[in-house]
């Protein structure tokens, strides 16, 4: 199997809380600190894929319960 079609072997998430220099807001919410979610998927010949999203921590746990099942395994095509 080429390196440009192989199957994806892992999706590994981790978040990072990353403090503002002073308190953002947007007319409804104040905060003090930014939460990133990023995605890193590997695939079974060595290749990865990085993705990042600010969003709630709890993105992780979705992409770890229900979108891993469904990409580990499928091919990923690198450009």
């Amino acid at each position: 199997m080429s390196a440009e079609a192989s199957p994806v072997a892992e999706l590994r998430t981790a978040v990072f809380r990353v403090p503002t220099d002073r308190p953002e807001a947007d007319g409804t919410f104040q905060w003090d600190c930014t939460t990133v979610v990023l995605v890193e998927a590997l695939s079974a010949a060595g290749q990865r894929g990085l993705g990042f999203s600010y969003c709630a921590s709890a993105a992780a746990e979705v992409v770890r319960d229900l979108l891993a099942p469904i990409v580990v395994g499928s091919t990923a095509v690198g450009c």
